[in-house]
């Protein structure tokens, strides 16, 4: 009898012999979960290898291009901005045409008088001289016009500014009303000159026709109008930058695609330029 109870308690584990036995079953648990989250960290960082650029230092960090924002508009010695990117030009409220000096004969030619000026944070013109002559008499005629008309200021950033701009005002033979436009060189296109000697100056303007309802509704004011002046002097890509409505743009639009210019000029070459003109409409 007792033989055989040792046998069956020989052939039962004993206390011990389970935690031995669930110790190693334990172990062995371990060293798997282990050897198993080794290869996923492997794989994973394997991946990330794969898609990111490296060097011969490790993983190189790509950062995307940031975009640089243009410089801000900075004043001249005098406080005055030049036209450009972030300046809004001033405008002409009220054009007052020049006087055709007495002694003009009848077939005088075309003339332009281009003048330089500063528009002050007020509207008032400032520092005008003549930068083109069409004479003594014609251009202090110009000069008379231009300080007599009304301006509103150019701004930056919404705040009015002194801006420097030119006014050109046209002389013809049949005396038709010498407008000043101001001449505004904006942003280039594609074959235009990045700087020139001269702008362009009209030598051929057709005069503004008023539409009916504009007439009817007795609308005045300005349509600013841009156009691409070829080294032939002729208006290409016209296109209204500042509208007017009641028919005015239209009309603005058909009168510069009249105009002719003397081209601009740079290293003694005709060059292409774009400019902006004034379409000044008044009822008189």
């Amino acid at each position: 009898m007792r033989g055989k109870r040792d046998a069956v308690c020989f052939e039962q584990p004993s206390v011990g012999s389970q935690e031995d036995s669930a110790l190693r079953i334990s172990s062995h648990g371990t060293i798997q979960a282990k050897l198993a989250f080794a290869l996923l960290f492997l794989t994973a960082a394997g991946a990330g290898a794969q898609s990111a650029p490296s060097t011969q230092d490790g993983p190189m960090s790509v950062t995307p291009p940031q975009e640089v924002a243009p410089p801000a508009p900075q004043p001249s010695v005098d406080g005055s901005y030049a036209l450009g990117p972030g300046i809004d030009a001033p405008k002409i409220l009220q054009a007052t045409p020049a006087v055709y000096p007495a002694e003009t004969p009848p077939e005088t030619p075309k003339n332009n008088s281009v003048i330089a000026l500063v528009i002050q944070a007020d509207g008032a013109p400032a520092h005008a001289h003549v930068v083109r002559s069409a004479g003594n008499s014609f251009d202090s005629a110009a000069m008379e016009a231009v300080q007599a008309s009304k301006f509103a200021p150019g701004t930056l950033n919404g705040q009015p500014v002194p801006v420097r701009i030119r006014v050109g005002v046209h002389f013809s033979a049949d005396h038709r009303p010498a407008i000043p436009l101001i001449l505004v060189p904006p942003h280039r296109s594609p074959g235009e000159a990045s700087s020139v000697d001269s702008e362009p100056v009209p030598i051929h303007r057709a005069e503004l026709e008023y539409s009916d309802e504009a007439r009817r509704m007795k609308i005045t004011g300005n349509v600013l109008v841009s156009m691409l002046v070829t080294v032939e002097g002729l208006p290409t890509e016209i296109r209204v930058e500042r509208s007017l409505g009641h028919g005015l743009d239209e009309k603005a639009l058909e009168a510069a695609s009249q105009y002719r210019f003397r081209p601009a000029m740079k290293d003694g070459k005709p060059v292409a330029r774009r400019v902006n003109i004034e379409m000044n409409f008044q009822l008189y």
